[in-house]
């Protein structure tokens, strides 16, 4: 037996299940949603959500926002990792992202940005790049490091990180 629910805004109208068209907005768009499920009153038309609806319709919407931009798929991406035996973690440190943005990705509720989407297909273009950049957890993947070399060098050539204004005199003249 279903429960009716008395609209919390108006307080006359029932709030039923509805599924349609919906429009969304996600990061900088909107984007209509065929198929959105949600609740709406049929007195005042307030659109009300469960988590698992609002789940499901970020989801749907950053999928649209994702096909709008030209951006990989969720299982693209996830394909590529699995393709180079790549966990979660590691392609988040090869991208340089935050922990657990990869989770995100895989998932469909949020998508990556450009810049990173074109250094993902970079990736997948140059499987010499992907070993290249691979967290070293063996010696059989070991991670070439050359810019740690070249940086220690130039580390005591840089002024201190507070210099006084004699300081800086003395710096400019010195140069």
């Amino acid at each position: 037996m279903q429960q009716t629910v008395t609209c919390g805004d108006c307080g006359k109208g029932q709030v039923t299940s509805v599924t349609g068209p919906f429009e969304a907005t996600f990061r900088e768009g909107d984007y209509a949603i065929a198929d959105a499920e949600y609740q709406k009153c049929d007195s005042c038309g307030r659109v009300y959500f469960t988590k698992e609806q609002l789940d499901c319709l970020q989801k749907k919407a950053a999928a649209a926002a994702r096909a709008a931009q030209g951006l990989l798929t969720p299982q693209e991406i996830k394909a590529f990792r699995c393709q180079y035996e790549l966990t979660q973690t590691d392609l988040e440190s090869m991208l340089g992202v935050s922990a657990k943005s990869v989770v995100r990705w895989e998932k469909g509720t949020v998508f990556q940005n450009a810049a990173l989407d074109k250094f993902l297909r970079v990736l997948i273009d140059n499987p010499d790049l992907v070993e290249e950049l691979r967290p070293s957890r063996s010696k059989e993947h070991p991670v070439a490091k050359p810019a740690r070399k070249v940086l220690p060098a130039l580390e005591h050539e840089r002024p201190p990180a507070k210099v006084t204004l004699g300081e800086r005199r003395e710096l400019a003249a010195a140069a």
